[in-house]
């Protein structure tokens, strides 16, 4: 075989003829195949070789999946969150300070002497990271991680992309976490009404949920028949808080699985309608157990307004004298209108009535004012 440092020789064949081509004085740096190529290229003249069009119009095009992470990015970044980084391996420590009961995978070569356990959770690394900038005297923080954990189900490795967003900045909690999970599914187009929000689990607060406050935080989960777990929102526990060496102030959490997150149905993405009436207001408040969680008091009040309903807002939680045992009232304002004309006071009274009845017949939810 002759080698390319020797002096090159070839022909052009044009036509039908071959036409002898002087060999090419010794070059250097000719010392690689696309070098080689190179020096035919010019030898025979650039302008001569014909042009081609490449095979995909789409090269160098973005996933769905990409692009779907990319606006999640965004949105976390635009309320003011960092992306931060943690190691999938870590020390088992690690994770028992989060939670000491959860199974773990192990590799026999790790890359670093004791950081030999594949993470089975991210807010591990986050609260972690929370626990660096504290002991430089950063507390406001608001971290968030796109990132694979691991689980052992069944015997059998399993894998899943999650999203973990913790805030610690002062006067942040589960209403800021709340407030979070609500802009990243207004920004992925997810249809808050497939999604319930319920209760915590025991077997939760060793899954998904591990680290978070078993009665300020809760599971969201499809409101399909299999009811399938996509995340939890809320707030760390002060216990393993204080064993990441942070405050017992709350910070506010939210985790989810992403293959589940966008297996959730999508609003349409056109805009709606906006009326040129004036709108009108409900406000209503209801006695309601604890048990039952303030979203289906929500949606309930949204099926009985049916397509008057232009918004509707939680304005007060209470709690105290005058309510019954293992009870709170929710106060909601629902905004009312019509495309076509202003509503009648006919008409804004039986939308009142008609919300009434559903949260008191399917809630057993009690109107207070």
């Amino acid at each position: 075989m002759t080698s390319l440092l020797e002096p090159i020789g070839f022909s052009v064949v044009t036509e039908g003829e071959a036409l002898a081509v002087t060999p090419p004085t010794f070059r250097p740096d000719v010392r690689r195949e696309v070098d080689v190529i190179e020096e035919v290229a010019r030898h025979h003249g650039y302008a001569a070789i014909a042009r081609t069009e490449r095979r995909s119009p789409k090269v160098g095009r973005l996933t769905d999946g990409q692009r779907e992470r990319r606006e999640l990015r965004r949105t976390l970044q635009g309320i003011g969150a960092s992306e931060g980084w943690t190691s999938s391996l870590v020390d088992p420590a690690l994770l028992g300070r989060l939670d000491g009961t959860t199974p773990a995978l192990r590799v026999l070569n790790p890359v670093v002497s004791g950081e030999d356990t594949l993470r089975t959770h991210l807010f591990a690394g986050l609260l972690a990271a929370l626990e660096r900038n504290a002991a430089r005297r950063s507390t406001a923080v608001r971290l968030f991680e796109i990132g694979k954990v691991f689980s052992v189900t069944g015997g059998v490795p399993d894998e899943h992309e999650h999203l973990g967003l913790v805030l610690s900045a002062p006067g942040e909690g589960a209403a800021s976490a709340v407030a979070a999970w609500r802009r990243l599914t207004e920004s992925a187009r997810v249809d808050l009404a497939a999604t319930i929000e319920r209760p915590l689990a025991a077997e939760e607060l060793a899954g998904i949920a591990a680290g978070m406050h078993p009665s300020r935080s809760a599971v969201i989960a499809s409101a399909a028949a299999d009811g399938g777990v996509i995340g939890a929102i809320g707030e760390i526990d002060p216990e393993v808080a204080l064993r990441f060496g942070l405050s017992e102030a709350p910070i506010g959490a939210v985790i989810i699985d992403l293959e589940a997150f966008y297996s959730l149905p999508r609003r349409d993405p056109h805009a709606r309608p906006v009326s040129r009436y004036p709108s009108a207001d409900i406000d209503l408040a209801f006695a309601l157990a604890e048990a039952v969680p303030a979203y289906s008091l929500e949606r309930c009040l949204q099926q009985a307004a049916g397509e008057r309903l232009e918004s509707i807002e939680l304005l007060d939680v209470y709690r105290g004298a005058g309510l019954p045992d293992e009870s709170r009232s929710l106060a909601y304002r629902l905004r009312l209108s019509a495309l076509d004309h202003t509503l009648s006071e006919q008409e804004i009274t039986e939308v009142r009535t008609r919300c009434i009845a559903t949260a008191s017949s399917e809630l057993s939810a009690t109107l207070r004012a």
